[in-house]
């Protein structure tokens, strides 16, 4: 079987010819044989107003520094090949942009038997869809997303149709609602899953987030019961995830988001003179170790209000001891405009940067 798979590449350019009323952008799709494994750079370019809620004007498709002509259905069509030993392989693509800012792109495959001679290959066209980046902030998340998938989240949302843009555009609108910093969300995800939308673990850990059935009571019988979050979700009933779909990564993003805000109310509550950057330390811990086994080490350690050794050390080893930790290394990373957080991932060739990183924050010798 014979098909071909699409994936997002960060390299963008910033055209010159941009106004006071809009700017050029040029977003870059990577289109591959998996058996040949030859990448072709597609860019696609859109104009993107600065208006409050951006749009796209108008698009241009451009391939090897040509641009590609659009026919009277708005469509693009374009032809490539691959040698694969003694077989010609051809491909036909097409480019459709819909809806403003969400492209599909579909590849017909082919084979050469003789020189005049070309014969369909029996399998399914591929279809890619995605969405054009509108704002600085999404352009920039979705290229820390693109760079930092692990294999799984790249199959898996590759399936679920499941663009590093939707991921970013998420993460955002979960981020600003619930009032939790976005490179820590960012982060937090990237710790938990590498960007996986199919995720799941454990029965009892669902989604993109790992959250756990325990943490979802309490976002609804808690923090969803109090006066001013019910107010605010009048308000803005969009920002209300639907527990049905808990495993839907922008439900189950709204969830985490809800459920971080709850945890940085009850830390504060503990520690009320804590510096907020400390904060959010130990709302990390009480993510992953539960709110019950991360205020018991917080007492057992003598209520610190700033993260110490002592805290570190009622800590179990393992993933536990290095998890907040690992959030702010990818979150220090991301600040200085790092991309690819999945180059320290365990294993990779930089993955002690990551460890002396947490040994520090964690003031321990050995982790």
């Amino acid at each position: 079987m014979i098909f071909c798979l699409l994936t997002f590449t960060t390299e963008s350019v910033f055209a010159q010819n941009s106004t006071p009323q809009g700017q050029w952008r040029w977003f870059t799709v990577d289109y591959k044989s998996p058996t040949v494994g030859i990448l072709t750079p597609l860019q696609i370019g859109y104009f993107v107003t600065h208006e409050q809620n951006p749009r796209i004007l108008n698009y241009v498709v451009r391939r090897n520094n040509e641009n590609l002509v659009r026919n009277q259905d708005e469509l693009i069509t374009f032809s490539d090949k691959w040698q694969r030993g003694e077989e010609l392989l051809l491909f036909t693509v097409v480019v459709r942009l819909v809806e403003n800012d969400r492209f599909i792109i579909t590849v017909y495959a082919s084979k050469q038997i003789s020189k005049d001679q070309i014969e369909p290959l029996a399998v399914e066209p591929a279809v890619t869809n995605g969405r054009l980046p509108l704002t600085d902030k999404e352009f920039e998340i979705a290229q820390i997303i693109a760079h930092s998938k692990g294999s799984e989240a790249q199959e898996n949302n590759e399936k679920l149709g499941v663009s590093d843009v939707d991921l970013a555009r998420a993460l955002i609108f979960a981020s600003y609602y619930y009032g939790v910093p976005l490179y820590l969300l960012v982060a937090l995800v990237c710790q938990e899953s590498k960007f996986d939308a199919g995720s799941t673990d454990r029965t009892s850990i669902k989604g993109i987030a790992q959250l756990s059935g325990a943490a979802i009571d309490d976002v609804e019988n808690i923090y969803f019961r109090q006066p001013h979050i019910i107010e605010k979700i009048r308000h803005n009933p969009q920002m209300r995830p639907n527990r049905t779909y808990l495993n839907h990564y922008f439900h189950n993003l709204l969830y985490a988001a809800a459920y971080l805000d709850h945890l940085h109310t009850s830390v504060r509550n503990l520690m009320p003179t804590a510096a907020d950057q400390e904060v959010w330390k130990f709302v990390c811990v009480w993510y992953n170790f539960g709110m019950g086994a991360g205020q018991n080490a917080w007492e057992q350690a003598g209520r610190p209000i700033a993260w110490n050794t002592s805290f570190s050390e009622h800590l179990d080893s393992g993933e536990k001891r290095i998890y907040s930790g690992s959030i702010h290394f990818y979150m220090s990373k991301i600040a200085e405009g790092e991309k690819n957080l999945f180059q320290y991932h365990p294993g990779m060739v930089n993955a002690s940067q990551r460890l002396n990183f947490v040994r520090q924050f964690n003031n321990l010798p050995n982790l």
